[in-house]
């Protein structure tokens, strides 16, 4: 692993301060060629530089000859993003977890104890700085391909979409045109066929509904995927016998008695609708069809539909 040189570029550093002997102390601190130094006595005089962002970091001392307190720091965060190192003359706890709270990097005390740290809290400074940065660059590119994704995502689910209504609405028709042809084909010619011919009629009619099936299926999914869910407790024992009851053929279904579900009754409707509709239609050719609903033995919240 290769370790990269450390940046030998002098730290910019503009320090904000009206008192100087206060001064003079932060450049005593910062004599070393690793920080260049720009002393401005106000705030009004520092505006330039932090608009222009001249500078690498704001050491800065709230109390100046024109502003007062957190004030100063608020004024500096609206002019710049540049990272803020307050050095001040107060000694107060919560003046500096507020001055925290309110966007500095730092909070330092004056005295003579302060150039052992002051070089090492600017760096820290400005190295917290660039590390959020990269962190909101990251989520903002972050967000940038999810909003990408989902724009994407949309789009193909209203090809797919179109796509479904298209086959569904082309294929149909057709389709009907043979369930009905087949139909009046039996109804009209049947007793003119030989025995071969009316088992392939048969199959034609039962091949027919079994695909005009699947087209509902089709269509009642794409209904349960667009409704919104309301669930409630359900008797699936007695909405089973509804729904038999409307069926063709549906003295055929039995089902298993006290079954209950948590579930949307409409959509749990539709579904019973379409799943006993092509059991009956699949067990049709059987001399003595039969649907049961029951539960699976292994898998007790499962619930199924079977034919013979």
């Amino acid at each position: 692993m290769t370790i990269p040189a450390p940046d030998r570029t002098p730290l910019r550093v503009l320090l904000i301060e009206d008192a100087p002997p206060d001064a003079a102390l932060a450049r005593h601190a910062l004599r070393s060629d690793r920080f260049a130094v720009a002393w401005h006595r106000s705030l009004a005089e520092s505006v330039p530089a932090l608009v222009a962002r001249a500078a690498d970091v704001v050491l800065l001392d709230l109390d100046l000859v024109d502003t007062q307190g957190l004030v100063t720091l608020d004024a500096v965060r609206e002019l710049t993003d540049l990272p803020v190192v307050v050095l001040s003359g107060r000694d107060d706890e919560v003046l500096a977890l507020r001055a925290v709270q309110a966007g500095a990097q730092d909070y330092l005390v004056k005295g003579s104890s302060v150039a052992a740290v002051l070089p090492r809290a600017l760096r820290y400074a400005v190295e917290r700085k660039r590390a959020r940065d990269e962190i909101e660059q990251l989520n903002a590119d972050l967000e940038g391909r999810v909003q990408a994704r989902t724009t994407e995502l949309a789009r193909a689910n209203r090809e797919l979409e179109a796509l479904f209504h298209s086959i569904t609405h082309d294929l149909r028709g057709p389709l009907r045109s043979i369930h009905g042809f087949a139909e009046l084909l039996h109804e009209e010619y049947g007793d003119q066929l030989d025995a071969g011919g009316r088992d392939y009629l048969h199959h034609l009619q039962s091949a027919s509904r079994r695909l005009e099936a699947r087209f509902d299926g089709l269509m009642m999914l794409d209904a349960v995927g667009r409704a919104a869910l309301h669930r409630v407790p359900i008797d699936l024992t007695a909405l089973v016998h509804e729904v038999a009851q409307t069926l063709p053929g549906g003295e055929a279904i039995h089902v298993e008695p006290g079954l209950a579900a948590d579930a949307d009754p409409a959509l749990l409707r539709l579904a019973l609708e379409q799943l006993l509709s092509n059991a009956l239609a699949f067990a049709a050719p059987v001399a003595a069809p039969r649907v049961e609903v029951d539960v699976d033995p292994g898998q007790p919240a499962v619930y199924r539909v079977h034919d013979n």
